[in-house]
């Protein structure tokens, strides 16, 4: 069992800063040990009586595997008691609450019954981890959660990433930290004093010259910035590998394009009405199939399978891995390639147990979504490459799906390799990520870390 004294500095220094500060928005790359700094933040206000129970929100699978591990893991946070009440059902959410545990994790989607139905008026510490999935004000969770933030007199919000995709988002992270002290209380007023439209019907907006020296000057005292570790990482080899596609699935891929129009195998036709209707099927078309048409019932329709290369190309690449005794984690996007790749590697879908086996080397290949994985879990331990089975639009996505095995703990030389198809939408969007980095090179600039 881990001691405090195996905390670090840069730990120990963060775990100060929140028993002092009531608002705080903790900036830490991915396995800085956000968890247990906020942990141990969370034990020594308890202990002076500051805070009697706090309530974390995070994504559901850290709620099952994360929190309560953590706490378990460190000698001093053994009377430290942690609950999930992030359970399928209110019966089981309820008895959760209702123990009364000093830690108490719910997920993001059940925020809204949390506060309808529940209350929850018993909570005076509040923990947001990963704290961008709130940056949309417009979302149902942050509205479920904004009329209740006073509830709560001591509030801590965790991010990697915080402008990971644009400055916009920054302002609801900020509002759930500190309440709209130092940006405001309106997006709409926040979006016309640092940034300009850049249509006339103010969809896109770019921020001013001058603007992220006032923000990060006016946000200053709230956030505090771990120091990066990634330096005493292992090597990251991040590569791509670009396929050119089958000339039949090229064909369509083209006439798709070209047309917004495609002739289906079953001889139907599918149309994108729409430019992101369009980028949509062109990402599905360059992984190998297309849905089909949504049908009368609002159902999206069963996939058409068009090609096989870029699983076939994924299999090749994880037998290399296997081969050399390395396990593989493959993130996928579309549940259509789930299906195969479920057919490939079956029984590796992520689930708690699977969580356990990975982690405990039992486990060759782990199936992984982003969006259910690619914040907060641990997965260093189970091996050191990932396999994507094409690119994804956000940065923020990406780098946190990347982190579950290139962090703390981690022994070996990581390896992540993304299939790409040639002259297709993958490479604009491997483009679009690589272009965000600007947004926390700016970030950094001006916050530190």
């Amino acid at each position: 069992m881990l001691k405090q004294s195996d905390l670090t500095s840069d730990q120990n220094s963060a775990i100060d800063r929140l028993f002092e500060h009531d608002e705080t928005l903790m900036v830490a790359n991915m396995g800085a040990g956000k968890t247990v700094i906020a942990l141990s933040a969370i034990n020594d206000l308890i202990a002076e009586g500051v805070l009697t129970r706090v309530l974390v929100v995070a994504p559901v699978n850290v709620c099952k595997t994360v929190w309560a591990q953590e706490a378990a893991k460190w000698s001093h946070l053994n009377g430290l008691s942690v609950v999930d009440a992030s359970g399928s059902s209110a019966k089981a959410r309820t008895a959760a609450l209702d123990m009364g545990a000093q830690v108490t994790c719910i997920n993001f989607e059940n925020l809204a019954w949390l506060f309808r139905e529940y209350k929850a008026r018993n909570f005076d510490g509040l923990i947001i981890d990963e704290l961008t999935k709130l940056k949309n004000t417009g979302g149902a969770q942050f509205k479920a959660i904004r009329p209740r933030l006073g509830d709560f007199k001591w509030r801590l919000g965790m991010t990697g990433t915080p402008v990971s995709e644009n400055w916009e988002g920054l302002f609801g992270q900020l509002l759930v930290v500190d309440g709209g002290k130092r940006l405001g209380t309106r997006k709409d007023g926040y979006l016309r004093q640092y940034f300009y439209p850049t249509d006339y019907k103010e969809y896109n907006w770019a921020l001013y010259d001058w603007a992220a020296e006032s923000i990060a000057f006016k946000i200053r005292d709230v956030v505090y910035t771990v120091p990066d570790y990634r330096h005493l990482l292992p090597d990251l080899i991040d590569t791509t590998t670009v396929l050119p596609m089958p000339a039949e699935l090229l064909d369509i891929y083209t006439e798709l394009k070209k047309s917004m129009v495609v002739g289906m195998p079953d001889g139907g036709f599918l149309t994108a009405d729409t430019a992101a209707v369009l980028s949509g099927k062109l990402m599905q078309c360059a992984n190998g199939f297309l849905y089909g048409p949504v049908g009368d019932d609002g159902k999206r329709g069963a996939p058409s399978y068009l090609s096989s290369y870029k699983i076939d190309e994924c299999a090749r690449v994880v037998d290399g891995h296997l081969d050399t005794g390395g396990a593989v984690i493959i993130a996928y996007w579309f549940d259509a390639d789930r299906q195969r790749l479920n057919a490939l590697y079956p029984n590796c879908e992520l689930s708690t147990d699977n969580i356990a086996r990975w982690n405990a080397g039992k486990m060759d290949v782990l199936l992984i979504h982003p969006k259910s994985a690619g914040h907060g879990l641990n997965l260093a331990a189970g091996g050191h490459a990932m396999v994507w089975l094409g690119p994804v639009w956000s940065r923020d996505v990406r780098e946190q799906t990347i982190a579950r095995i290139w962090r703390r703990g981690q022994t070996n030389t990581v390896t992540v390799t993304t299939i790409t198809a040639a002259d297709s939408i993958d490479g604009l969007m491997m483009e679009r990520v690589e272009g965000k980095k600007g947004f926390e090179v700016l970030f950094k600039q001006h916050l530190g870390g």
